[in-house]
């Protein structure tokens, strides 16, 4: 008797067939932030992912170490056009200034206006 195979509704998927969930990656101001581009290549691993910054976050994030696609998205409003292609938004590291922000629903930057 023999043993019978997988079924094809357990087959892999080519890489063809597979798509790529899509993460907007952001970062505020605290120290941890300098971690951030590596985080983002991780993350790019396994992911297709944008990243988004604070201005604050800028003062520890070393921006040449990021490779770009040369993508532009086409909505003249940035926020909306993340929204609209993010399927997750990762914040991290999360600011006390921001997650107070947030909470209390300011929009003064690019990511607090996408969370609005």
């Amino acid at each position: 008797m023999a043993i019978p195979g997988p079924s094809n509704a357990y087959r892999e998927l080519s890489k063809a067939e597979y798509v790529l969930p899509r993460i907007l990656l952001a970062a505020t101001g605290t120290m941890a932030a300098v971690g951030f581009p590596e985080l983002r290549h991780y993350f790019s691993e396994w992911a297709d992912v944008n990243a988004v910054a604070t201005r604050a976050a800028l003062h520890f994030i070393d921006t040449a170490s990021f490779q770009t696609t040369g993508e532009i998205l086409g909505d003249n409003i940035l926020h909306l056009q993340l929204r609209k292609w993010a399927e997750v938004l990762v914040i991290t590291p999360l600011s006390a200034n921001t997650l107070c922000k947030i909470a209390g629903g300011l929009c003064d930057n690019l990511l607090t206006c996408l969370l609005a």
